[in-house]
């Protein structure tokens, strides 16, 4: 925890030295981010009691013990990203997913370090427990291993949210501060799921040249600041204006941003 506490200070601090994108201003914002994001801290006690004793109890495997713990460690960053991204791109294209679980970590329009774990309680134990399935579970890892996994993980979320510019062949074996932008562009979220690996396994891999880079992220203003409806599990798109077709106008009464973002994701959020 400290260790990972000391890599998030190193990287907000090269982020307000080295900024690669302005930042809106927006309302108690370091103070919603920090909320939610140590409401991810009784979530892992919670675990410890639970889910993760019935993962290791039942285990299918325990072949990877016999290696270093922090090749063990790497080994199931790969298979945890790899089901990361089914389970991550689900929750882009199901809208019951997107609404219950996703849509608050991708309502900031600031995307720094401290956005990483700015998200619904329910979406971050949902991560927590497809973690431990593959690390207990499936891999049958022990507690040295599990901790370089989660040294790993928690670099690598913390490395993409942050507002820092990287070389663009980087983009080819890490994802970059400026693909994740992409992910979390305005209106559009259909790409960059995971590791580059699977992302251009399965088609969905962006990466942004010098130039390219996204300027607005996230949702407009007043529903980013709809925190609480959010946290009800209530579709803040769908506030705005009434249930349309696609193919609706601004002028038939939906908002020009709810328009947009609809018609840029119809094939990733189906109408309920």
């Amino acid at each position: 925890m400290r260790v990972m506490l000391l890599i998030a200070l190193v990287l907000m601090l090269l982020e307000r030295l080295w900024p690669a994108n302005e930042q809106p201003s927006s309302k108690r914002w370091v103070l919603r981010a920090l909320i939610l994001g140590f409401a991810g801290v009784p979530l892992l006690m919670l675990g410890q009691a639970t889910w993760i004793p019935w993962f290791r109890d039942n285990a299918l495997t325990h072949a990877l013990r016999g290696l270093p713990p922090l090749l063990n460690g790497f080994i199931a960053f790969l298979a945890f990203q790899f089901f990361l991204y089914w389970w991550h791109r689900l929750k882009h294209t199901n809208n019951f997913l997107w609404r219950t679980l996703h849509q608050l970590h991708h309502s900031p329009r600031r995307i720094e370090v401290l956005t990483t774990y700015y998200g619904h309680p329910v979406d971050g134990m949902g991560n927590l427990i497809l973690s431990a399935f593959v690390c207990w579970y499936l891999l049958g890892m022990n507690w040295q291993a599990v901790g370089w996994f989660a040294l790993i993980e928690g670099l690598y979320d913390y490395f993409t949210h942050s507002n820092l510019r990287t070389p663009y062949w980087l983009g080819y074996f890490i994802q970059r501060p400026e693909m994740h932008r992409v992910h979390h562009e305005y209106g559009k979220h259909r790409s960059n799921y995971s590791l580059p690996i699977w992302d251009m396994l399965f088609g969905t891999h962006v990466n942004p040249k010098l130039g390219e880079e996204i300027k607005q992220c996230g949702f407009d203003e007043d529903k980013e600041m709809m925190l609480g409806k959010m946290l009800m599990f209530v579709d803040v798109h769908r506030l705005s204006a009434p249930v349309v077709t696609v193919a609706a106008s601004a002028e038939e009464g939906e908002t020009k941003d709810t328009v947009a973002w609809r018609a840029d994701n119809a094939a990733d959020l189906p109408n309920q």
